[in-house]
């Protein structure tokens, strides 16, 4: 048996009920610095300190222990257990994910222009959209682009699920931009978050629970940090997020930015 002593330096608010009221399962799957966990009705991620915060994020001082998947998983009020290992919990801080607040029309001006520059300079800088934009995305895209109104942006969500490669597709990671945008601007969120609900089974377990926290209004530190601050360093910073998974999820805030301001404009 291997202890691991306040460990625990902070979790998202769903981890912590895990704590107070103890959960039982078992590791999903590892990749690279993360352990992803499977827990009743969803997954959580344990990372170390120096990884970006998600809405699944349980962070640990220090080294993670080696796990593989199938791995027991057991949450007490005092620790974690990873098989034979027991991670003490020790004074961890709780962070809300939740994302509130409106978004001025300025600002949403500004996101929008430093996402078309930036995305424009990965593809200038790298010679090509390297993946990020496949042929069925990019057609999926461009009829969303050429909608005539809310309606027929709708009708296109199913055509996203689970589309592309990777840990998170990048129809989902567009989605998840999506579903940020709407919840700060006057686009329907709750009208988006129901019909990505509805459809979330048709992709791959971490991708669906990523969906489903945003559909919850749940993101993770960058786009917390993009929601406050609004500038052109923020944005990068979200665009540098996984092989081009930051740069999906700006396509879906742009999307969903042009649908908000038409909608005020409509007024």
């Amino acid at each position: 048996m291997m202890n691991l002593d306040g460990a625990v330096a902070e979790c998202v608010e769903a981890a912590e009920k895990m704590f107070r009221n103890g959960a039982e399962g078992c590791v999903h799957s590892v990749y690279r610095s993360v352990i992803n966990l499977q827990l009743p009705g969803r997954l959580m991620a344990l990372h170390p300190s120096e990884a970006t915060k998600t809405p699944l994020s349980i962070t640990l001082r220090g080294t993670l222990p080696k796990a593989v998947r199938g791995m027991p998983v057991r949450f007490t009020p005092r620790w974690l257990e990873i098989e034979d290992t027991i991670i003490f919990a020790g004074e961890r801080q709780v962070w809300n994910p939740k994302l509130a607040g409106r978004l001025t029309r300025d600002t949403m001006d500004g996101i929008a222009r430093a996402i078309e520059r930036n995305l424009f300079a990965f593809m200038d800088k790298e010679g090509s959209d390297s993946g990020v934009l496949t042929a069925a995305f990019q057609k999926r895209i461009a009829a969303m682009e050429k909608a005539a109104g809310w309606r027929e942006v709708l009708e296109q969500v199913p055509s996203l699920i689970g589309l592309g490669q990777g840990l998170t597709p990048s129809g989902d990671d567009f989605l998840v931009g999506m579903l940020w945008a709407c919840r700060l601007t006057a686009a329907p969120f709750d009208e988006l978050s129901n019909r990505v609900r509805e459809l979330a089974g048709g992709t791959n377990d971490l991708s669906r629970e990523f969906l489903l926290r945003s559909c919850e209004g749940e993101f993770g530190e960058k786009l917390h940090r993009l929601a406050r601050e609004g500038n052109e360093a923020a944005v990068k910073s979200v665009a540098e997020t996984g092989h081009s998974s930051g740069r999906d999820t700006l396509r879906g805030i742009l999307m969903a930015l042009r649908v908000a301001v038409n909608m005020e404009e409509s007024l």
